[in-house]
């Protein structure tokens, strides 16, 4: 577990969130579960969720890119 604390003008010890990851090797390549809990409030789980994609999606790109 990752445990992140965001710094804000006036701190919170519930601005505190986790996250857990599990990578599974498959048969393709390797799956991998995140588990973002206690999402900052104002922060929509479906924006979280949005942007956990998008940035996965980005690293898939560079991690497949062919450098030969």
């Amino acid at each position: 577990m990752l445990l992140l604390e965001r710094e804000a003008a006036d701190p919170d010890p519930l601005d505190e969130t986790g996250l857990a990851s599990l990578l599974e090797e498959t048969g393709n390549g390797t799956d991998l579960l995140i588990v973002h809990d206690r999402i900052p409030p104002g922060l929509a789980r479906r924006d979280n969720e949005l942007a956990w994609r998008s940035s996965l999606a980005k690293r898939a790109a560079w991690v497949d890119t062919d450098d030969d």
